[in-house]
């Protein structure tokens, strides 16, 4: 990842997209990426699902996504993401919201997970169309919980 990252550093670089799912990109690999994102800003859509960079990448996601100013499209789909770090991913919308599409499918969610996303998209934050799951109100848990949108 560190090769991809420097060059998406770079005020050359013609990345505007990258696609790179399914390919055992870990939470290293996850913060290699977002930095240089974040350094470069030419990135409008990264696809990293389906790989295992996991809560602690998640993290890394979360730190440097409000300096992602040109990213669009964020596809972070199975990646075993625990809820702390899906919880950090949403609060980080509220300050920067300029996603067109999330995609956090297949990751780990909790009540607060669907607490915040419903406090998003109450607000109009984030709208039900930009991202892939939803919240409902589960009557056996008396509270809400986050389920796919498709």
């Amino acid at each position: 990842m560190l090769p991809i990252a420097e060059y998406l550093e770079l005020p050359t670089s013609n990345f505007r997209r990258l696609r790179i799912g399914s390919n055992k990109i870990g939470p290293d690999g996850a913060m290699f990426l977002l930095r240089g994102i974040a350094i470069g800003k030419r990135l409008e859509l990264l696809d990293i699902s389906y790989n295992s960079i996991g809560t602690h990448g998640g993290e890394w996601v979360a730190m440097y996504l409000s300096s992602c100013l040109k990213l669009k499209h964020l596809h972070l789909k199975y990646n075993d993401i625990q809820p702390e770090a899906i919880n950090h991913i949403l609060l980080t919308l509220k300050k920067c919201c300029w996603l067109e599409r999330l995609e956090l499918c297949g990751n780990h969610f909790d009540s607060r997970s669907a607490g915040i996303l419903r406090r998003l998209q109450d607000a109009q934050v984030l709208l039900h169309q930009e991202v892939d799951i939803s919240y409902t109100y589960d009557e056996s848990l008396q509270d809400y919980r986050v389920v796919p949108w498709r």
